[in-house]
């Protein structure tokens, strides 16, 4: 016969619950969260109609965390009370090139990461890079992470 106390009343916690509790909720926020999306900009991928995602939140901009080719949410430069859904093109370090020669190569520097829209109809977009404009192909930002 096992004889198992409570050290605990009803209503009570550990010091180790309510660390974790804390840690969870005040300083992580939520892991995960729902997002909609709707638009052409993620078309195909994600249909004009639009639909419901899954996001894993990261707690900081972390390049063993997220990858070239992952889908991510992020604030709208131009908009920060809008979120944006892009494919994560490349990362720092990365050399970008352009097929217009007139524009110079340049590569990616820390904490620098470069997404596109998924759908290949849309005109590119005109950007601003370490201070030169440059253009690409469904191409939306190049963004500090």
């Amino acid at each position: 016969k096992l004889d198992v106390k409570q050290s605990y009343k009803r209503g009570q916690i550990s010091d180790r619950e309510l660390q974790d509790a804390v840690w969870k909720n005040v300083f992580q926020g939520k892991l995960t969260y729902l997002h909609w999306s709707k638009g052409e900009a993620m078309a195909p991928t994600i249909g004009e109609q639009g639909g419901t995602l899954l996001v894993r939140k990261i707690p900081s901009a972390d390049p063993g965390r997220v990858f070239v080719g992952d889908v991510i949410v992020m604030k709208d430069p131009d908009d920060s009370d809008n979120y944006l859904v892009r494919r994560l093109a490349a990362t720092e370090g990365y050399e970008m090139v352009s097929k217009d020669e007139k524009d110079e190569p340049f590569v990616l520097e820390k904490d620098q990461c470069w997404v596109l829209a998924d759908n290949e109809k849309l005109k590119p977009k005109v950007l601003n890079v370490s201070n030169t404009t440059k253009t690409s192909s469904n191409c939306y930002s190049c963004i500090n992470q």
